[in-house]
């Protein structure tokens, strides 16, 4: 399996304000190694051998290798490139709609509250097990499928699935990007948000496209994504030590090494979603106090007897608080769960404040089973009172991580999840770094390009951990689209040079098992990223009489120089030279220039040559600086300031060489 998402077609029909500077009818590709084109009337896909790139970033996966393809979006703003991110993420939103509801939505997998969106005409190709075509007209689609010789069948597929397709997971922190109140439409006088329904993850990872982080009408909640976010860290960093695979390594100098322990408060309300009768989504809560006592401890012995396997366990025996905070959490989640996924709805008697008794054993049966991201946090519970591998009896206790991963490692068995035996949300964690001068920092205090870097990448492989965990008869996913738009964000240079490497040997580290293949795509800025992608594999945008082309002329990127990379990938024209810079240094040129051929009068001059002079001091590029102290020494053939300048450059060589 090599998935790539070849190219993207916008037809005509297509919303206007959809199209902004893209062509319609114009093929727009992401391998630039791919030709599509009518051969004696049929239209067929061609790949150009002599441009296909090695192998570069394929991964070792627990039972075969996993093939990474990475591609990239680059132009100056305006140029299309969120365009065509937008375009296609309409067109995957239309096609997971038509599956729930003109499909019929088999199995009843996809739960999402999906809104067509009306004025979408779109082609796009890609590759999986064949080549394949994806024509989607609103809320209707086909799929095409090329034959071996390149050449396309004409009948469209008439059984093709989800798990064809590919699942897409976007990241984009931007504070401007993806605000459902500019993505929305009004249909009459109802309001299509069609876009919030995206952000949300509750559906086991059925529908097709996710986007990150969270947000509500443009605005992502910080303190939210980082309470998420240290869950998937502490997956990652309890994780034993395999060789050079060790997750508790951040950059180069920090290391995890420490976790700190504070007991929280029991949580007595759920919230929850319903839907009232009009189709609105209505927050309600539903209050855990309202259970009867002798309810909870049977829910709590079921769970530990069949989920961990203890038996005759009496919660009521154990007097310390943090069990009476376990108890309180086992009911808190497994009630969150019942309101919260559809498959476990059933259970449930929300007005009635009460499970189904009748089905109580099928509740019990059906979270044993469930394997997926639903029911870690219960089980994470579950495990620590089994296993108590953490003594805690302070107010707060720190303990070294290899002490909690040995323990950890001792109790699991190799095909269960690490993720079942973290330490337990009944705890406010706190992770504790190392520097290299062996100073602890706390991991809050890391700098926001530090924590954006390994905030992105562990949630980027906790929902690719999640996706290959996906069970039953749910659509199971093995090929995912990964788009990192603007990545640049918050990072410095040095953290964009090695994001790439960083983020491919941390994939390599989770051991994937049914994901075959992941396709990247980046749309970025940063000469860093594409430092490290071949040119084949970039979509070079550039506006042209107010229309967006694809540029095929051929740049070198992978291992390029990073001013050519500036000046070719990024059509920077006017220079690399701050602009403010620029017209101050061509005032300084004009003027010199003015009184080459038309001196000043001589106070006017002076006062001019003074200022000149200091701005010709400021210019930290030697050549253009002693060239321009040349010029204006000429003017008066005084040279002591173009001598003095040559001297410090002297001076600056000498000393460099020492």
């Amino acid at each position: 399996m090599n998935f790539k998402i070849i190219a993207l077609k916008v037809l005509d029909g297509t919303d206007s304000t959809f199209v902004k500077v893209l062509k319609k009818n114009k093929l727009y590709f992401f391998y630039t190694n791919y030709k599509i084109e009518i051969i004696d009337g049929i239209e067929s896909i061609v790949e150009d051998i002599s441009l296909q790139s090695p192998l570069l970033y394929n991964i070792k996966g627990l039972s075969s290798d996993v093939n990474i393809n990475i591609s990239a979006i680059v132009g100056k703003n305006g140029s299309g490139k969120s365009t065509i991110i937008d375009l296609l993420f309409r067109a995957i939103n239309n096609i997971a709609y038509n599956f729930k509801f003109v499909a019929g939505n088999k199995n009843k997998t996809i739960t999402a509250d999906l809104e067509v969106i009306k004025g979408i005409h779109i082609e796009f190709y890609f590759h999986t097990d064949n080549y394949y075509k994806i024509s989607v007209n609103d809320d209707i689609f086909q799929v095409f499928r090329f034959n071996k010789d390149g050449r396309i069948n004409l009948k469209p597929e008439e059984d093709f699935s989800l798990e064809k397709l590919f699942y897409t997971e976007a990241v984009n922190y931007s504070h401007y990007a993806y605000n459902s109140k500019e993505y929305g439409y009004f249909e009459g006088s109802k309001f299509v948000d069609w876009l919030q329904e995206l952000f949300h993850k509750n559906d086991s990872y059925q529908t097709p496209l996710v986007l990150n982080p969270m947000r509500t009408e443009g605005n992502f909640d910080i303190n939210r994504e980082n309470d998420l976010v240290k869950q998937r860290i502490l997956a990652n960093v309890l994780r034993p030590i395999e060789g050079n695979l060790d997750f508790r390594k951040f950059g180069d100098n920090l290391i995890a090494h420490k976790i700190s322990f504070e007991l929280k408060k029991s949580k007595d309300v759920v919230y929850y979603h319903r839907k009232d009768t009009s189709g609105e989504k209505i927050l309600r809560t539903f209050r855990l106090s309202a259970f009867e006592i002798p309810e909870r401890n049977d829910l709590a012995k079921l769970l530990m007897s069949e989920l961990v396997q203890v038996q005759n366990f009496n919660i009521d025996l154990f007097v310390e608080k943090r069990y009476l905070v376990a108890r309180s959490y086992i009911i808190y989640k497994v009630v969150s769960i019942c309101l919260k996924y559809e498959d476990y709805f059933k259970f449930l008697l929300p007005r009635h404040k009460k499970f189904d008794t009748a089905l109580f054993g099928e509740l019990i049966n059906k979270l044993k089973e469930d394997d997926s991201h639903i029911t870690f946090k219960l089980k994470q519970v579950l495990n620590y009172l089994k296993n108590d591998y953490v003594q805690y009896q302070n107010k707060k206790l720190t303990l070294p991580i290899s002490d909690i991963s040995d323990a950890i490692a001792l109790r699991r068995q190799p095909d269960q999840s690490i993720l079942n035996f973290i330490p337990p949300p009944i705890f406010d964690i706190k992770i504790i770094l190392k520097s290299s001068n062996s100073d602890d920092v706390k991991f809050d205090s890391l700098s926001s390009g530090e924590k954006q870097l390994i905030y992105m990448v562990s949630s980027l492989l906790y929902h690719l951990y999640n996706i290959d965990s996906v069970m039953g008869e749910k659509i199971k996913y093995e090929n995912i689209n990964i788009v990192l738009e603007e990545i640049e964000l918050y990072f410095h240079p040095e953290l964009q040079r090695c994001f790439i490497k960083y983020f491919l040997d941390s994939i390599s580290r989770i051991g994937l098992k049914n994901i075959k293949s992941i396709n990247i795509c980046f749309v970025t800025h940063s000469p860093f990223i594409l430092s490290d992608i071949p040119s084949s594999n970039i979509m070079f945008l550039k506006v042209i009489n107010g229309e967006a082309f694809q540029i095929f002329d051929k740049k070198h990127t992978f291992g390029a120089n990073i001013h050519e990379l500036l000046g070719d990938s990024f059509f920077m024209e006017n220079g690399y030279i701050g602009s403010f810079a620029q017209d101050k240094i061509n005032d300084t040129i004009n003027w010199i220039n003015k009184n080459a051929k038309k001196k000043e009068s001589k106070s006017v001059f002076l006062k001019n040559k003074i200022y000149h002079q200091s701005i010709i001091k400021l210019i930290d590029e030697p050549i253009l600086k002693i060239k321009l102290s040349e010029m204006l020494s000429e003017l008066d053939k005084d040279v002591e300031f173009h001598n003095s300048l040559i001297q410090q450059q002297i001076d600056f060589l000498v000393a460099k060489r020492k």
